[in-house]
């Protein structure tokens, strides 16, 4: 296959891209959070989780200033009765 012929990645492809690589990263930082036994190794693990988060949400900022993607503002009343349901379920304790 000739090397012009793959496909050309554009800006938008590129940031979604990097998005679902943060969150991955942050998947695994969170998994390992999770079995960490250390208190320093946890510290690390949560300033390395909270840079993923933080690189997340800069790379959806900047989709959603270049109008690559729109996020829906949240209507009050859906969000109060989402509240309602989960803070009034019953949680089996553990």
């Amino acid at each position: 296959m000739p090397a012009n012929s793959q496909k050309q990645w554009k800006d938008p492809d590129i940031v979604e891209d990097a998005i679902m690589l943060q969150s991955d990263m942050a998947q695994g930082y969170l998994s390992m959070l999770d079995k960490s036994t250390t208190p320093n190794l946890r510290n690390e693990l949560i300033k390395l989780l909270t840079d993923e988060e933080e690189i997340s949400y800069e790379l959806g900022v900047e989709e959603q200033k270049r109008g690559w993607t729109a996020f829906m503002m949240a209507d009050q009343a859906q969000m109060d009765m989402l509240k309602q349901k989960y803070t009034n379920q019953n949680i089996p304790s553990i």
